[in-house]
């Protein structure tokens, strides 16, 4: 029996990535205006973003395909909480950004290499129409 998949993910052309780096850019903003000039803190804007990324993430997987709006609301809250995530580690734990950047790329590759495992290839590509 075939696999069916669902495609929720954006095409990457260049559309895709200029949305994604103003994407990344309003979340390093949002972040920081929550954060400082809404006095929330760190901390406070941390889990509020959290909680905001576990609700547009539950949206997003109960799509049936590609929307936009489910899919881009998804990756700026990811954007958003991985620059608080950061920033917590940097400034009231005291890890380097060099240490960071280390086990975030081994992590990274780690994830690619069971997903590769798993599905014998890491870019789905839809034959479907």
């Amino acid at each position: 029996m075939e696999k069916q998949l669902i495609n929720r993910v954006a095409s990457l052309g260049v559309l895709f990535w200029i949305i994604k780096i103003f994407s990344t850019t309003v979340g390093e903003t949002a972040a920081d205006y929550v954060s400082i000039n809404l006095k929330f803190g760190l901390t406070n804007t941390a889990i509020l973003m959290g909680v905001i990324t576990i609700l547009v993430t539950v949206w997003n997987f109960r799509q049936k395909k590609y929307f936009p709006p489910s899919y881009w609301s998804l990756i700026v809250m990811m954007s958003i909480e991985g620059t608080l995530l950061t920033d917590l580690l940097v400034e009231k734990l005291n890890v380097s950004l060099l240490t960071l950047d280390v086990v975030f790329t081994i992590a990274m590759g780690l994830l690619f290499f069971f997903w590769y495992k798993k599905e014998n290839r890491v870019h789905f590509k839809s034959t479907r129409k």
